[in-house]
């Protein structure tokens, strides 16, 4: 592009030039002949970089000038070697750079150091005798000295003294010595010591006796217990024999059988046995005193040496006849009681155990009966009332007086639809007008005209046991 504007101002100037010739021939020059440009050699005048383009010229006779633009040159390309990072220095990567014009082409970028690769120096141990390190680190890859081993002084010799060994009969010794009980160096030799010799000892003789062997005089070291001459062995006596008298047993002492001895030692031969006591023969038992039920009896017996023998006779103990409903416990020997009579399983009906019957007669209200329950102060005030239409009582299977009251609720203050308590008093006499036991009977929830049926349980232990007539009685509930 460049170049084709500069060839298009080379044109233009040159047609000025034209012109103003032709101008100089009008005013009264003499014309000349059409000139022809003849141009020389091209020569550089600026010469092209890698960045910028460079250009050339060339004229002609006549002094025209022409011009053409020196395209730029390429970059002469140069390798950056990479440098590698070592352990405490960055390294740089490989890049490019123009060798002309020095423009980096590749940057080469910061590499890390490495940093070191630590090896541990293994601790040298000192010795008795030599010099040790302790333990230290460096690297891998550069050997810098990361953390530098100290010198341990040797340790020097760990004396222990080798005891001396005292030379025995037959055996050298040793003297004292010394070595180290590290590495095991001897400081000091031990010396061999000579062996003492036996000391001669005599081994008295043995008699032998009835059942023991003897032995010979003999010798041994006094020192080592060697023997030096043997003690042979001597038979022993055997025992003289002397017999042991039987001793036959009497009625109260054992005896003894016949036996043997030796008279030179008593050692027993033949062991004398006991034998045990023959015992009393004793006849019959004879009675002296009969026995009674709490009281010990007597007897005696004789032996044919004389001895009499006596016993108790123990007590016969009572013969009971088993208590009843209405007798305790009774001995049939000597009549004595024990306890109480057990009594009647009931109270009312009959007894299970003996059969006794009791089965008293109740007088109760005649029916309808009308009764109230209500509050008297200044004035009387009735909250319900009731009409018992039946009443009637049975003794059943438990031995309860049963009572059952059979009524309809006749009258309510708060009105029909109300349900005010029905509540009246009762008690129960005895034939003598006496009470027995009493209280009240309520429900609750009635309206007037609903039915209703109450019981009363009368239980036997409250009724006296030789009843035979009660009466019932029922009455208005005040409060």
């Amino acid at each position: 592009m460049k170049k084709t504007i500069k060839i298009s101002l080379l044109f233009g100037l040159a047609l000025l030039v034209c012109a103003l010739l032709f101008t100089a021939c009008d005013m009264g020059e003499e014309p000349q002949s059409e000139h022809v440009h003849a141009f020389e050699e091209w020569q550089t005048t600026k010469e092209p970089t890698c960045a910028q383009d460079g250009e050339k010229a060339r004229y002609c006779s006549c002094g025209e000038k022409q011009t053409e633009t020196v395209a730029a040159l390429s970059h002469t390309e140069v390798v950056d070697a990479a440098v590698e990072p070592t352990c405490t220095e960055t390294g740089l990567s490989e890049g490019m750079h123009c060798s002309a014009c020095n423009k980096v082409l590749i940057d080469q970028q910061v590499l890390d150091a490495l940093g070191h690769t630590e090896v541990i120096d293994a601790e040298i141990e000192a010795t008795c005798t030599e010099a040790g390190l302790s333990e230290g680190k460096h690297c891998s890859t550069c050997n810098e000295v990361l953390v530098a081993q100290q010198t341990v002084a040797a340790l020097g010799h760990t004396e222990v003294v080798d005891k001396a060994q005292a030379p025995t009969c037959t055996q050298t010794g040793l003297s004292e010595g010394k070595h180290c009980s590290t590495c095991n160096e001897v400081l000091i030799a031990q010396q061999t010591v000579a062996a003492l010799g036996h000391t001669e000892v005599v081994d008295k003789a043995q008699a032998p006796t009835c059942t023991r062997t003897g032995l010979s005089e003999g010798k041994h070291c006094s020192v080592c217990d060697e023997v030096l001459v043997a003690q042979q062995t001597v038979a022993a006596l055997g025992h003289t024999e002397v017999i042991d008298a039987a001793v036959a047993p009497t009625c109260t002492e054992s005896g003894l059988t016949e036996g043997k001895h030796c008279s030179v030692c008593d050692t027993v031969i033949v062991t004398q046995q006991s034998v045990s006591a023959t015992g009393h023969k004793f006849g019959e038992w004879v009675t002296t005193e009969e026995p009674g039920c709490k009281t010990v009896g007597k007897k005696e017996r004789y032996c044919a040496c004389g001895v009499k023998e006596t016993q108790d006779i123990a007590a016969t103990g009572h013969k009971w006849q088993e208590a009843t409903c209405t007798e305790p416990k009774t001995c049939s020997s000597c009549n004595e009681t024990y306890g109480v009579a057990l009594g009647h399983t009931c109270k009312i009906g009959t007894c299970e155990r003996c059969g006794w019957s009791n089965e008293p007669t109740i007088e109760i209200p005649s029916t309808p009966m009308e009764l109230e329950f209500g509050v008297v102060s200044f004035t009387k005030l009735v909250y319900s009332k009731v009409q018992l239409t039946e009443i009637k009582y049975e003794f059943n299977q438990y031995n309860v007086l049963l009572f059952t009251f059979v009524g309809e609720k006749t009258y309510d203050w708060n009105g029909s639809t109300a349900t005010q308590n029905i509540m009246f008093d009762w008690k129960l006499l005895d034939s003598d007008g006496i009470v027995i036991c009493s209280g009240a009977l309520q429900k609750s929830g009635l309206m007037v005209g609903d039915k209703f049926k109450l019981e009363l349980n009368i239980y036997s232990n409250q009724l006296p046991e030789d009843g035979t007539s009660y009466t019932l009685v029922l009455s208005d509930k005040q409060i």
